[in-house]
Order: C-alpha cells, then sequence, then structure tokens
C-alpha cells in the first residue's frame, strides 16, 4: 500500500517532502494497525511474536505524530516565507509610487540600507558682487581745544599769593572782566620801601653836594658821585614798582574776551614768579587735535575736508579742514596728532575741552564694493567666499579701502558667481551651502558710485 499511495500522490499534486514523509508515516501505521488486527482475529500459537508486533505498531503510531508535528511546523515556516517573499516583490512598486511624489524620500530608505547619511549644507545669505568708487572716509577721535597762539597763560611777573579766584574754569568772559585778586609777596614790598628811602636820601645827598660845590668847597667829582647815587637809587624804585611792591594787592582783569579754559591754582597758594595761574583761549579760535594711527597719517594731507560732531551734540556737526599733521608720536598714546582748523559759521557750539569725531574725507577708490561683515580675515590675511555649484568657494583679497559698513577689495571675483555676505564664518573651500538672497545694500555714509 505504501509504494500505491506514495507514488500516486507524488505523480498528482506536487507537495513538498515535509507532506509526503507524514504521509508514509501514516500509511505505516495503517498497515500496522491491520496486521494487529488480523493476528487478533486469527491466534497464532506463537503468542508471544503478537506482543512484539503490538509493540511496533505502537512506536510507529508515536512516529507518525512526531512526523505530524514536523509537518505542521515546517508548513508554518513555508507560509512566512511565502509572506516575506510577497512583501519583498510589493516594496519596489511602493518605492516606485513614492519616487514619483518626492524623488529624496524615495532614496533615502535605500541610503540609509546602504550606510550613507545625506550631505549636510549650510545656510548662508548672498549678493551680486559689483565694482563701483567707495568715498573713503578715515574716522578719529579727538578734543577741542585753543590753537597754537590762541591762547594766553595769565600770570604775575613777581611772587606773591592768589587771595581771591574771580571765575570758573570754562566760563566766557569779556575783555577788563576781573580774572583774580593777586597779593604781592611782603619781601617785594620791603624792596620797594627800601629803594624809596634810598632815594630819598640820594636825593638829598646830591642837593648838598651841589650847595657845596657852589661855595667852591666840593669837587665837581664829588657833585658827580652824589647824581649817580641818585640815578641809582631812582632805578631800584622803579624795578620794585614793577614787581608790585607799591600795591599790596591788586586785581587782574582779562585783556581779551575768549573762554577760561584752565585754572591752575587755588585761593590762598602761593605763587611764584610768572608761574602760569590761568589759561585764556580767544573766543572763536578752537581747532580740533585727532589722533591717527602712524601708518594711517600717510594718507591724510592738508587742506582735506574734515567733517566733525561733537559728541555732546551729535546733531550738530561742523566742517572744517585738515591744517597739520604732526611728525612726533605721543609719547602715552603713540599715535599721531591731526589739527583740523573749524570752519566759521559752524552750527555746532565749540567748547574747549569737549571730545569730538571726526571723518576725514580721503576721496574715492575704486574696486568691488562689498558689505564689511563678507571679509574674513585669518593669519594669511584678508578673504571671501563665493558660491559656485552649490559649493562655497575660498578666496583671497586685498583691502583697498573702507567707509562705513562698505568696503573696496581687489582679488579674482567672479562677477557671475554669488558673494556670500552672512554665513560665512562656518564655510570652508567645498563646503555645500544653501542660498538665501540677501536684500539690496543701502548707500552709507561713505557713499558708493559705479
Amino acid at each position: 500500500m505504501k509504494s500505491f499511495i506514495t507514488p500516486a500522490i507524488a505523480g498528482r499534486w506536487r507537495v513538498p517532502a515535509a507532506v509526503l514523509v507524514v504521509l508514509a508515516a501514516v500509511a505505516c501505521a495503517v498497515a500496522a494497525a491491520q496486521n494487529g488486527k488480523q493476528a487478533s482475529e486469527h491466534p497464532n500459537p506463537a503468542s508471544e511474536s503478537a506482543n512484539p508486533a503490538s509493540e511496533s505498531a505502537n512506536r510507529a503510531s508515536e512516529s507518525a505524530n512526531r512526523a505530524s508535528e514536523s509537518a505542521n511546523r515546517a508548513s508554518e515556516s513555508a507560509s512566512l516565507a511565502a509572506g516575506k517573499r510577497k512583501q519583498a516583490s510589493d516594496t519596489p512598486n511602493q518605492l516606485s509610487e513614492g519616487a514619483k511624489h518626492d524623488p529624496s524620500e524615495a532614496a533615502t530608505p535605500a541610503a540609509q540600507d546602504a550606510g550613507e547619511l545625506p550631505e549636510e549644507s549650510v545656510l548662508v545669505a548672498a549678493e551680486s558682487p559689483r565694482k563701483g568708487t567707495l568715498d573713503e572716509t578715515l574716522t578719529a577721535y579727538g578734543v577741542l581745544q585753543p590753537p597754537p597762539g590762541g591762547a594766553l597763560a595769565v600770570s604775575m611777573p613777581y611772587a606773591g599769593q592768589l587771595l581771591r579766584l574771580r571765575v570758573t574754569a570754562g566760563e566766557r568772559v569779556s575783555q577788563g572782566t576781573p580774572l583774580f585778586d593777586y597779593g604781592t609777596d611782603p619781601s617785594v614790598t620791603l624792596a620797594w620801601q627800601k629803594a624809596v628811602s634810598a632815594l630819598s636820601l640820594a636825593t638829598q645827598e646830591r642837593a648838598h653836594a651841589a650847595s657845596l660845590a657852589a661855595q667852591k668847597l666840593a669837587t665837581q667829582s664829588q657833585l658827580d658821585q652824589a647824581e649817580t647815587a641818585v640815578l641809582d637809587a631812582r632805578a631800584q624804585v622803579e624795578t620794585a614798582q614793577q614787581l608790585g611792591g607799591d600795591k599790596p594787592s591788586q586785581t587782574v582783569v582779562a585783556p581779551f574776551t575768549g573762554v577760561v579754559a584752565s585754572i591752575t591754582a587755588t585761593n590762598g597758594d602761593r605763587v611764584q614768579a610768572n608761574a602760569p595761574i590761568l589759561q585764556l583761549a580767544q573766543k572763536g579760535g578752537l581747532v580740533a587735535v585727532l589722533a591717527v594711527q602712524p601708518e594711517q597719517a600717510g594718507r591724510i594731507a592738508a587742506d582735506m575736508p574734515v567733517r566733525l560732531l561733537a559728541l555732546s551734540q551729535p546733531t550738530r556737526p561742523a566742517e572744517g579742514r585738515v591744517l597739520s599733521i604732526g611728525g612726533q608720536l605721543d609719547p602715552k598714546s603713540q599715535l599721531l596728532s591731526v589739527v583740523v582748523a573749524l570752519h566759521t559759521g559752524a552750527p555746532m557750539r565749540p567748547l574747549p575741552g569737549e571730545h569730538v569725531r571726526g571723518q576725514i574725507a580721503l576721496g574715492g577708490v575704486s574696486g568691488w564694493i562689498v558689505p564689511r561683515q563678507a571679509v574674513l580675515t585669518d593669519e594669511s590675511g584678508p578673504y571671501l567666499f563665493q558660491i559656485a555649484a552649490g559649493r562655497a568657494v575660498h578666496l583671497r583679497v586685498s583691502i583697498l579701502g573702507e567707509s562705513g559698513d562698505r568696503m573696496a577689495v581687489d582679488g579674482p571675483i567672479d562677477p557671475r558667481r554669488p558673494l556670500v555676505v552672512a554665513g560665512n564664518y562656518e564655510l570652508a573651500d567645498g563646503t555645500a551651502v544653501r542660498e538665501e538672497t540677501a536684500a539690496a545694500p543701502q548707500e552709507t555714509a561713505g557713499g558708493v558710485s559705479r
């Protein structure tokens, strides 16, 4: 029966091998059962042989059960494998349909399966490069002060004491305004009194000598000596008067209209002869003294226009011109001084000692006009970036001039490639970029012309 069933089933249906094994085991079990039944119906004297046959049938039945369980597990595995093959056959169709909507999404699973990640890019702002002329200015800071020869140091020609100050620093005064009260040194007064007494005595001696000479009791030489003594005594009196000996105290007035620039003494101070007590600046005679770097001084020339703005009066600018450029560094600041004269009628009300900012017009410079933030600097010098085929291109440039937020540069800039003006700190040569169009450049105080 086994040889009949197995070929018949195998020939008619194409079934897995595990199923064939199960069917063969079942056929064996059925055959063994039938043999056992026949043995029971026709008992054999050799009864001992029936027991082993029954045991063989039981073992065959257990084997058939185990084979059936194996077949079930094999069938389940075949079903799972068939399901995976179906899912794999459906995946390409889903990917192809998704690629029609978003190619990047369709490629993502494949890229991830391959161990590759999409390249990161930097978001930057860019604008088109252009050439032009930049009105370059140099910004410098300084202070307003009297010009050379425009201030007078008020002092006394003799030693004394400052009794009373009548003005304060920064005060405007007119010609004849009292400045201070000054007391003469007692020694000077004593010297004047002695000179006056000596003159009186010498005058009396000359009169006596003249009387004797008239009586022929004195020689002409004695009369000449008495006259010389009078002249010497008179000279001493005049000197003592010039030293203020005849004035125990006096009031000093302003010799011209101006501003009290500074005061160097206070009430009660003992003042030496010719020591300055205060400084008086002429009205309207102030100049601005600006400090610049030594390497910048070579670009400044006399009569260059300067726009001045007092830091305390930001809405009142004044115009001026360069008077001179210093030739010696300041020992403390290591800067050079540039003297600027203010034009008359300026809206700014200048005051001595006021701090100002000056913009010196150096003239126009031609080149590539770029925003200041587009130019970066490293140990090798200035550089910038352009965009080519979605990647950053590193370019070395040289700075020709600058004004406000714009710079004039020279270098191998391609006018067809966008110029990176923001986000450049994150870039290197060849970095992938995403471009965001920058706002159109605005005119600045420096001025740009094409």
